[in-house]
């Protein structure tokens, strides 16, 4: 299937959300609404921001979303015909990198590029300050909350993955790269923890970037890393299922990863220019990548016949065929 391509402007996209029926762009002069029920991503409206939004997340109870600047952030609600209404902000200091909210929407975290980590506490459009923590010697550029265990993940340019529970104010673990390997340190780009809390992703790069499952119930122990790509990721998202992650490149490459089975699904050069942002549709259907040149790319996210795909259906025509022989051997 062909992939619907479009310039929408000359101005690079900053980050990407999609939700229900609709794109949210983050330029940046304005943040853009389009719809996703054409294949050539109409705008409806645009929005006005008190600066350019560098980062947009959603809460999993997926009626909120945050958008976060480099020195605020603005909270957005949902309504019933899924418009956005803001509905709260607030100006937690400067440099901020990133943010996350927690799966019960009531904790708001954000990071900042002199490494410290904020958390804030959120209740119906107030926000309160929990606690920081210093947790980078550089800057933060990536946070994830767990669906478990009240833990909070953070990557870091200082080669450095942090994990905290933020209930308790205490650091869990440290992770590095060169943990599992007889390899140098890398820094590590992004973080995400699978749906179920109970792995973890990192992305480390230097001139190649490579991609580190732990596993979080045995004491955030290396599974495996695969080598992702022959250059920096300068995007990376996880699906709201769970399957797959969404993985951008410094040249332009688009790929989409299954979780179950760390099998690309999807490989190939999609855009003209670096990734700036990715976000899967609602439905994992479709990868949205937007490119340093402001193109926009629809991705359709049709499964590869990966290894485990071609032994599951060896398997089933092998069992089939055994059927067969001995429904035959016994009716002679």
């Amino acid at each position: 299937m062909a992939s619907p391509k479009r310039n929408q402007t000359t101005t690079s996209v900053l980050s990407a959300l999609c939700y229900k029926d609709k794109l949210l762009l983050s330029y940046p002069e304005a943040l853009a609404l389009h719809s996703l029920r054409e294949l050539d991503l109409p705008l409806l409206s645009t929005l006005n921001s008190p600066s350019p939004y560098i980062s947009l997340e959603q809460g999993t109870k997926k009626d909120i979303i945050i958008a976060t600047s480099i020195d605020s952030v603005v909270v957005y609600k949902i309504d019933e015909v899924n418009n956005i209404n803001e509905i709260c902000r607030w100006r937690p200091g400067i440099s901020l990198t990133t943010s996350a909210i927690s799966y019960t929407n009531e904790i708001v975290a954000t990071g900042r590029a002199d490494g410290i980590i904020q958390f804030w506490g959120f209740n119906e459009g107030s926000i309160s300050k929990l606690w920081e923590c210093a947790a980078h010697e550089a800057s933060v550029n990536c946070i994830d909350f767990s669906s478990e265990n009240n833990l909070l993940a953070s990557s870091s340019r200082d080669c450095s993955c942090k994990i905290y529970n933020f209930q308790n104010q205490q650091l869990v673990k440290t992770l590095y790269f060169a943990e599992h390997d007889d390899t140098k340190n890398l820094p590590i780009l992004s973080v995400k923890f699978s749906r179920s809390g109970d792995f973890l992703y990192t992305v480390a790069a230097d001139q190649n970037s490579y991609i580190t499952l732990w596993d979080v119930l045995e004491n955030y122990k290396p599974i495996v890393t695969h080598r992702l790509h022959a250059s920096p990721i300068t995007a990376f998202t996880l699906s709201l299922d769970g399957f797959y992650l969404g993985i951008g490149t410094e040249d332009g490459f688009v790929k989409i990863m299954n979780t179950r089975t760390m099998e690309f699904e999807q490989d190939k050069e999609d855009m003209s220019a670096k990734v700036t942002a990715l976000n899967f549709t609602w439905g994992s259907r479709n990868l949205i990548a937007a490119g340093s040149d402001g193109t926009l790319h629809s991705i359709a996210n049709a499964r590869g016949e990966g290894f485990f795909s071609k032994m599951s259906k060896v398997w089933v025509l092998t069992v089939f065929l055994l059927w067969i022989y001995l429904y035959l051997t016994n009716s002679s």
